[in-house]
């Protein structure tokens, strides 16, 4: 199974037995990423103003196991990461370009260096 199939065997469990909340520490997150995460490629979603980000932390523990880490940084926070709302053109031209940036990595293109999608590979 690929790897983030293999998962819901374990979480549908848990939620059959009665757990509604799921909170990890950062120490427990960085060790299970550690022993059982074995994803080829990785994308890393980072926002801008988003005071619960942990993507530098684990890019570089994934970056540990020698895996494919893409960081890409988006305007916008936690709880609004895309608001149009009087957004300037530039900002909103921004916003597509890291969208083709998405969809690269999806398609496992190379990302374009000109973009100000912030990739680091």
């Amino acid at each position: 199974a690929t790897p983030i199939v293999s998962q819901f065997g374990p979480l549908l469990g848990s939620v059959v037995t009665g757990d509604r909340e799921f909170t990890l520490s950062p120490d427990a997150v960085s060790q299970r990423l550690r022993d059982g995460f074995d994803a080829p490629r990785t994308l890393l979603v980072q926002f801008a103003n988003d005071l619960t980000d942990e993507s530098l932390r684990l890019e570089q523990v994934l970056s540990e196991k020698s895996m494919d880490v893409t960081r890409l940084r988006f305007p916008g926070g936690h709880t609004v990461p895309l608001d149009y709302t009087g957004m300037p053109a530039r900002e909103a031209e921004r916003i597509r370009d890291l969208a083709a940036a998405v969809g690269r990595f999806t398609r496992r293109e190379p990302p374009e260096k000109d973009t100000d999608a912030r990739s680091t590979e």
